[in-house]
This record gives structure tokens, C-alpha cells and sequence, in this order.
């Protein structure tokens, strides 16, 4: 059962291909809420990848 909030009942969900290979990254942020998007802000001024 999907569930439906205020915030995606009208989102167009996009879907990507699975990741073939690797990535080599300094850093790993796992979510896009106000402290991954400042976290990701800060690292990338600090001229992390």
C-alpha cells in the first residue's frame, strides 16, 4: 500500500537505471532534508566530492 502525505500526493516520482560500476566519492550523504542539503552545501565549499 502506497502511502499518500501532502508532500508527494502530487510529486512526479522519477525513476533512474541501477548505478553499473563504481563511484568513488569523499563523502556520502543519504537524505536531501534541510541537514543533508546544508551538510552537502558545507562539504562542497570545503571541496569535498
Amino acid at each position: 500500500m502506497e502511502e499518500l502525505t501532502v508532500w508527494n500526493a502530487g510529486l512526479d516520482v522519477k525513476t533512474f537505471p541501477v548505478l553499473q560500476g563504481s563511484i568513488e566519492a569523499d563523502v556520502l550523504i543519504i537524505g536531501a532534508g534541510i541537514t543533508g542539503l546544508t551538510a552537502a552545501y558545507l562539504l562542497a565549499l570545503e571541496g569535498k566530492m
